[in-house]
């Protein structure tokens, strides 16, 4: 009789087990695969260009593609951050040759200077 005890328990245990994994199966996933960012543009390479000097972006940086008509002001103005900053934050020897395709990268806003109430 001990012996039947003992064979139902393992039963029992094993079929709560089973229950326990069944349960659990949705938390053991493989990771998603990763999709695409609306809005993402990719820089892709032009035949016969010049590379761009490789830069590494800071975490405040973003990346951005000059398309056709950009000008350096626009992009400022789109991005809320000076002229100056765009030309700082790239090394722009010449900031009115920017050529479709370039890579952009367009420093976090600065925050407005806070001047003390009297």
């Amino acid at each position: 009789m001990a012996g039947r005890k003992v064979s139902r328990a393992i039963g029992l245990l094993g079929i709560g087990l089973l229950a326990v994994l069944v349960g659990c199966g949705g938390a053991i996933t493989a990771s998603p695969e990763p999709t695409p960012t609306p809005g993402a543009r990719f820089l892709m390479p032009t035949p016969g260009g010049t590379p761009s000097p490789s830069r590494t972006p800071t975490p405040e940086a973003i990346p951005y593609i000059v398309q056709e008509g950009d000008t350096l002001y626009e992009i400022a103005l789109r991005f809320n951050v000076s002229v100056e900053d765009l030309i700082e934050a790239n090394h722009l020897e010449n900031p009115d040759q920017l050529r479709v395709g370039q890579e952009l990268l367009i420093p976090a806003p600065r925050a407005p200077a806070v001047t003390p109430s009297p």
